[in-house]
């Protein structure tokens, strides 16, 4: 009973974001009469990624993704990525969430395997990579399977001291490489500040906008004007990475890990990764009988004087008094 209600509400996500969460209470309390889970497995497992053992690691592949799977949500794309992004979380809510952060992980590891699978030469970096998951995951396994037990991972660390983000970006900066034994936790550091950069900045690049301030000659924020983008005629957006909802949940999960120095898990930064691959990568648009390249193929605008038009009526509602500085539009293509 129990587990169809689970099922009921996971099928209404996949299409929209209930309002409430039904009564989930049973859920919360153990999740004992769905499937048994068994701590060997994954004890084995991280013995095998502990000792570097890429055949082992190997070999244990299929029996930690189906062990994954017996608590994993069953989620659409945008359906999981609603519910990993949330950062807020009621009591009642925690069940669902522990079962989509299992699919974003085992999501995250068939990558990995794939990747390990292929791979010649030093397989350390994709390893320590799958060592360092299993010890995030601990969280939700240990709330979902009763027979988890995660006193055999060395614990996760969620904070990192500024100090060795600090020297870890002068190294970067004068050597142009990170320290040697720079380790996965201090890289996923790096990674989020890093991503919130570049994704406003495609925004931006996508919206044609240099400068943008209001009538206090304040800036105003890239997120806070993101919207405008589904409301103009003369865009053409690449509408499955398009969504103006996951956007903006990727801008606050980016926000508050940054601002709160957290790390976040690796699995989430994967699904995010995967979901922006379209918004950055090439493509081509056929034309007026011509094929056109182009290297951010993701939003195409044909004229662009119309374009900056309609973004400034759009922009003068909300705005009034704003100031705009555009991209300058003998580099600026049709192609954003």
């Amino acid at each position: 009973m129990a587990l169809k209600q689970v099922n009921k509400v996971e099928e209404e996500y996949n299409e929209v974001e209930p309002g409430g969460w039904g009564e989930l209470d049973e859920l919360n309390k153990h999740y004992t009469q769905f499937v048994m889970g068994s701590n060997e497995i994954l004890i084995k497992f991280y013995k095998s990624l502990k000792a570097q053992d890429k055949t082992n690691v190997l070999v244990q592949s299929k029996e930690i993704l189906a062990y994954l799977d017996n608590f994993s949500s069953d989620l659409k794309k945008k359906g999981l990525l609603k519910r990993i992004l949330k950062t807020e979380w009621s009591e009642k809510e925690q069940v669902l969430r522990d079962r989509a952060i299992i699919q974003a992980a085992r999501e995250y590891f068939i990558f990995l395997f794939s990747k390990l699978k292929n791979l010649d030469e030093d397989h350390k970096p994709l390893i320590d990579s799958l060592r360092t998951a299993i010890a995030d995951l601990s969280f939700s396994l240990k709330r979902i399977d009763p027979e988890f037990t995660k006193n055999f991972i060395l614990a996760s660390t969620r904070t990192h001291l500024t100090s060795i983000e600090f020297k870890n970006l002068k190294t970067l900066f004068y050597s142009i490489r990170l320290p040697v034994n720079t380790n996965r936790y201090e890289l996923d550091h790096l990674i989020i500040p890093y991503l919130r950069t570049i994704l406003e900045s495609k925004i931006k690049k996508i919206l044609g906008i240099g400068i943008l301030t209001n009538s206090k000659n304040q800036n105003i924020e890239i997120s806070k004007i993101i919207e405008i983008l589904f409301k103009i005629d003369s865009i053409s957006l690449e509408k499955d990475s398009f969504n103006l909802d996951i956007l903006k949940l990727i801008m606050e999960w980016l926000n508050q890990h940054m601002h709160r120095n957290i790390r976040p898990e690796p699995y989430i930064i994967h699904s995010v990764i995967q979901y922006l691959n379209p918004i950055f990568n090439p493509g081509k648009k056929e034309l007026n009988g011509k094929i056109l390249h182009s290297l951010n193929m993701s939003a195409y605008v044909e004229n662009v004087d119309v374009y900056h038009k309609e973004i400034e009526n759009k922009l003068n509602q909300k705005y009034p008094g704003y100031k705009i500085e555009w991209i300058n539009k003998e580099i600026a293509s049709p192609f954003y």
